[in-house]
């Protein structure tokens, strides 16, 4: 089998801790010796932290490193020191050193007194230090020989005054109470010149941006790449490692873990005898987390037997004390317990965890611990065990909003059920539970399974009731036949349904033709609900979404009005879930009538709910939502910030990332960041608006794209786009006006008829937004000799005005540059992006302050490379450069590489201290090439 390379290319996280160590160096040009302590849990990248600052230093300066590390299986006496000598013999002429010295070099001095050792080696140091700053490098103190430790605890005192920096790194679980290291780390740390540095796990963004660049290109499913982030807890090695097996055996994620995990976590054992190691079994039975006292009725001995053996492997950093919980431990990871886990025999494993759910049961009535039964039920094969507890325990992992546990429980309690009764039931559970987890295929696979299981056993009201669920998410995935399929359902089972779950039916049917701007058959739908005075909640919120769709398509205002009102009337009597979407839905048809009020309101009450309960693709959608009205209101940093909020909650839902498209190309090319239009034009949003059937949002997307297509100076292929888009049935409603506004610029005089044919209704809709686009698109047309557009000057002027009354400045900043007025419209773009004054007036001095990174960064924009070219230069992955770009912009108080290109050329500063300059960079790229 060939093996995969899965070591991560770019160097992630660490920021903080790599500038610690790039200051230190920097001090010894001041003779600011000192020493820093690096330690962590095996595998979390101390060793990586020591590789990065030793490449990151000019090639220049290379000399200054010497290296020693410390063996498990060869601890000689001064080994790393004596490494250090050895490494100077090769660097220095030592003529002239003192005598003490020279015997140290010659590796004589084990003959010698300990004082005279310590004396003679750091004799050697401090002459070679006379010549050039040096750093030495020690990795893996925790298996240092008692004399090493003694030395350094004589040295460091001592490296003050001088161009000495002493970097060691050891494993934090090693810290034995009263053991060498213990000792030798505790009196470093009273010395003023000493740091130490703890390295914790990497952040979730890290993990994923790790995984990323490990991957790179590669194709691994989301399901196992989700559990590898989450089961690798932020070790690097342990999510390397992880992947590793993935990638070459296909294991399923749970099933085994790499050889090298497991033997890291298994050589600790070693130091138990076989009674604490058998207690360390039953412990992983119980789980990541273990209570004493049930270990102890497991064990079937007494909490004085047991507590020795959690005290020894506390000791060996086996296990750690529960934050969560007083007098509890915890498995210092859950891939150490799984390692102790998979050394039990399969046959032995069930009784065990049969025996877990006999303890626990023990202790239920007082304690409820439904999570820790339902596992234990599970593992043990008990089936009525499982799906009792199972079931429970999701319903309380919904109520605390755990909604990936949640489902993970009620799949488990499926696999144990017996009856279509209950399987159809907890097919209806996970469906809720995946679709507030944002995972709406899971959810219509599980409301599948529902519907058919309930029409099968001829409920069906319960069915209809499925049904209601299952369409409206497979809409919200693209699925233009769910409305209708919705009326198919009751035109067949009439008579089997009753009159409440036909009118809900017809409602949502209503609702989900609504959304295709079909409203013709939206009323006569509406039209076949019996009772609509005693319509429910639900069913009417979905005939107020219809109505609300209707409203915002003809620019009604009024009878719009009236419906948002009744729909806050409404929100509060439905389930949280489905009131977030009512709410969303006010702000989303609100925002193109400028109904400003409502949709402020709205969004903040939705806002709230979906936050609350961690409705993830609710969020996504309200994000959305949000990124459009705030763009139009001239506030692009938020809606920059909504944008990616959405892109990053709704990366598996369809209609979010439709909607993202909508809006993305207009706030990146107000921002200049092609970055951002890049990531919303996704190839399947763009086929689907070509293939659609080019309703309202179709034909946005399209303009979107032939913006972007024209930014970028493709104007043949932008036309050809916006061509396909004015074949929308619905070009005089006000959310389409941005189509109309793209085709007025960028297509030729001759293809305009069908922008002019509607333009003369727009002008006098009761609409005040629609009519104040309907002047500017007219304006657009007169500055460019369109015959009948009238005077440019004078529609500008009055959608300039109109504008201004609307509140959407952005177009208000358009119209003025149509009517001459140049001035207050820069004053207007500059307001929209945030800054204070127009970008003039930012003197060069904003790029002062900078960080190394950030300083190479400005320099290569300044020199025109893209982020990709850049990432490519520094040795970094695309989003790190972003993230920097983003951090440079906050610190510089800009809002596009433009401007800071502008500043750059103005004049850089000097790089800050410890920088590694722009040439050094180069070279930096070519050593590696």
């Amino acid at each position: 089998m060939s093996r995969t390379d899965v070591t991560c290319p770019v160097f992630v996280g660490r920021v903080d801790e790599l500038s610690a160590l790039a200051r230190a160096r920097v001090d010894l040009g001041k003779s600011h010796g000192s020493t820093l302590l690096i330690d962590g849990d095996a595998g979390i990248g101390k060793s990586r932290l020591l590789a990065q600052f030793r490449l990151a230093t000019p090639a220049t300066r290379e000399r200054t490193f010497v290296s020693g590390e410390c063996l498990p299986w060869a601890q000689a006496p001064f080994g790393p020191i004596r490494s250090f000598a050895r490494d100077l013999s090769s660097k220095f002429d030592f003529a002239g050193a003192p005598p003490r010295a020279v015997q140290a070099l010659a590796q004589e001095s084990l003959g010698l007194e300990k004082a005279d050792i310590f004396a003679g080696f750091v004799e050697l140091f401090a002459f070679a230090a006379q010549r050039r700053a040096i750093v030495y490098l020690l990795e893996d103190l925790h298996w240092s020989d008692r004399a090493t430790l003694e030395f350094l605890t004589y040295w460091a005192p001592r490296l003050g005054a001088t161009r000495q920096l002493l970097v060691a790194t050891f494993r934090s679980d090693h810290l034995e109470e009263r053991g060498p290291l213990f000792d030798a780390v505790s009196q470093l740390s009273r010395l003023a010149s000493v740091r130490r540095i703890a390295l914790g796990a990497l952040s979730p963004a890290h993990v994923r941006e790790l995984v990323d660049a490990v991957l790179a290109g590669r194709q691994l499913d989301s399901g196992r790449r989700a559990e590898i982030e989450r089961r690798c807890e932020g070790n690097p090695f342990f999510a390397e490692e992880l992947l590793k097996a993935s990638l070459e055996d296909g294991l399923p994620s749970e099933r085994a873990l790499p050889i090298s995990v497991r033997a890291s976590v298994l050589q600790r054992l070693e130091a138990l005898d076989n009674d604490a190691r058998r207690a360390l079994e039953y412990a992983a039975v119980l789980g990541d987390r273990i209570d004493p006292s049930l270990l102890t009725v497991m064990l079937e001995r007494t909490v004085d037997d047991v507590l020795p053996t959690l005290r020894s492997a506390r000791e060996l950093g086996i296990l750690v004390d529960d934050e969560r919980e007083r007098g509890s431990v915890r498995f210092r990871h859950a891939l150490t317990r799984q390692a102790i886990y998979d050394e039990i025999p399969a046959f032995d494993a069930r009784p065990l965890h049969e025996r877990a759910v006999a303890a626990l049961e023990a202790v239920f009535e007082t304690t409820p611990r439904l999570e820790a039964l339902a596992y234990h039920a599970w593992a043990a094969g008990d089936a009525a065990r499982t799906q009792r507890y199972g079931e429970l325990a999701g319903n309380e992992a919904v109520a605390l909003c755990a909604f990936a546990e949640a489902a993970a429980h009620f799949d488990r309690a499926l696999d144990a059920a017996l009856t279509d009764e209950d399987r159809a039931r907890l097919f209806e559970r996970l469906g809720h539970a995946a679709e507030q987890l944002g995972d709406l295929r899971r959810s219509v696979a599980a409301f599948e399974h529902a519907f058919d299981l309930r029409r099968g056993r001829g409920e069906f009201d319960d069915a209809a009731r499925v049904l209601t669920w299952l369409a409206a998410d497979r809409s919200n995935l693209g699925d233009g036949e769910a409305a209708r399929e919705v009326q198919a359902f009751v035109d067949r089972h009439r008579e089997h349904v009753s009159v409440t779950m036909r009118d809900r039916l017809l409602a949502l049917a209503a609702r989900l033709t609504s959304a295709t701007y079909d409203f013709a058959a939206t009323r006569r739908i509406l039209e076949k609900i019996e009772r609509v005075e005693a319509l429910e909640p639900v069913a009417r919120q979905n005939t107020l979404i219809a109505v609300l769709n209707e409203c915002a398509a003809l620019g009604d205002v009024a009878p719009w009005r009236i419906a948002a009102a009744e729909m806050f009337e409404v929100a509060p009597a439905l389930r949280q879930f489905l009131a977030s979407i009512a709410l969303y839905t006010v702000a989303q048809t609100g925002a193109a009538l400028a109904a400003h009020d409502e949709v402020e309101r709205a969004l903040t009450a939705a806002d709230t709910i979906a936050r609350a309960r961690d409705f993830t693709a609710i969020a996504a959608f309200g994000a959305v939502v949000r990124a459009r009205y705030l763009f139009l209101r001239g506030r692009l940093d938020d809606a920059r910030s909504a944008l990616l909020d959405a892109l990053e909650r709704g990366s598996d839902v369809f209609v979010t990332r439709y909607l993202a498209a909508t809006v993305g190309v207009s706030i990146a090319l107000a921002l200049d960041e092609p970055s951002l239009a890049e990531r919303t034009l996704r190839d399947d949003v763009i086929r689907a608006a070509r293939e659609g059937t080019i309703v309202a949002e179709d034909a946005l997307v399209l303009a979107e794209l032939a913006r972007w297509l024209a930014a970028r100076g493709s104007l043949d292929s932008a036309r050809v786009e916006l061509r396909l888009a004015l074949e929308t049935p619905h070009l005089g409603q006000p959310q389409v006006a941005p189509v109309l506004l793209a085709a007025a610029e960028f297509l030729e005089t001759t293809e305009l008829s069908p922008v002019c044919a509607v333009l003369d209704a727009a002008a006098t809709a009761a609409c005040p937004a629609q009519a104040a686009m309907a002047a500017l698109i007219r304006s657009v047309l007169a500055s460019r000799n369109v015959r009948g557009a009238g005077s440019t000057v004078s529609h500008a002027g009055e959608a300039a005005r109109r504008f201004r009354e609307v509140g959407w400045p952005l177009y208000e900043a358009r119209a003025l540059l149509l009517a001459g007025n140049d001035r207050e419209a820069a004053r207007l773009r500059a307001r929209c992006a945030g800054a204070a004054a127009a970008p003039p007036a930012i003197s060069a001095g904003a790029l002062a302050g900078l960080s190394r990174r950030e300083w190479n960064i400005a320099k290569l924009i300044g020199d025109g490379l893209t982020n990709a070219a850049i990432a490519q230069h520094l040795g970094v992955s695309p989003k790190t450069v972003e993230k920097q770009l983003s951090n440079l912009f906050a610190k510089c108080r800009v809002h596009s590489r433009a401007q800071v290109a502008a500043l750059v050329a103005r004049g850089l500063p000097d790089p800050p201290s410890g920088s590694v300059s722009y040439d050094e960079a180069n070279a930096l790229v070519r050593e590696r090439n």
